[in-house]
């Protein structure tokens, strides 16, 4: 597993305790002494549940607004395998104009037909009511995105 964590790949980790997992934690503490803004995603998590948004600075780590030690960190992180993402805060203007708190997506479902791929559908997330998640199961808005690249005038929520 390549441990670059300059250059936006995604990385997985399994924090488990155990001896012989330590090693993770350990490289994690060391990425966390730098400047970092982050995404954790639970491998084994559905509709949102149990992703957190950590950002490192000046050796202070903060999830929700509030400063959370190494311990506390830990104690989450101990019995899951989570896969760690860069957050995107430079998002484009036009999405960001429409909920400036989440990184919102769009999400795009294709299909196979023999040798085609076809778009079925496109969905715009959004955030809203104060989250920084554009997931629906958490208070995200979801538009239709017409064949003609507008988004229906109503949303789902």
């Amino acid at each position: 597993m390549e441990y670059n964590f300059r250059n936006y790949k995604l990385f997985c980790y399994d924090f488990d305790l155990k001896p012989s997992r330590y090693k993770n934690l350990m490289i994690f503490k060391e990425y966390c002494n730098g400047n970092y803004d982050v995404i954790f995603k639970p491998l084994d998590g559905a509709c949102g549940l149990g992703i957190f948004h950590l950002r490192s600075f000046g050796g202070k780590m903060i999830v929700k607004g509030k400063e959370i030690s190494m311990t506390d960190l830990t104690n989450v992180l101990a019995n899951g395998k989570f896969l760690i993402q860069k957050f995107i805060s430079n998002q484009h203007e036009g999405m960001k104009n429409l909920y400036p708190d989440a990184c919102n997506t769009l999400r795009i479902t294709v299909a196979r037909y023999g040798d085609e791929c076809k778009v079925m559908g496109v969905m715009c997330m959004l955030g809203a009511h104060g989250t920084d998640c554009s997931n629906w199961h958490f208070g995200g808005v979801s538009i239709n995105v017409k064949d003609d690249g507008i988004l229906d005038k109503y949303g789902y929520c």
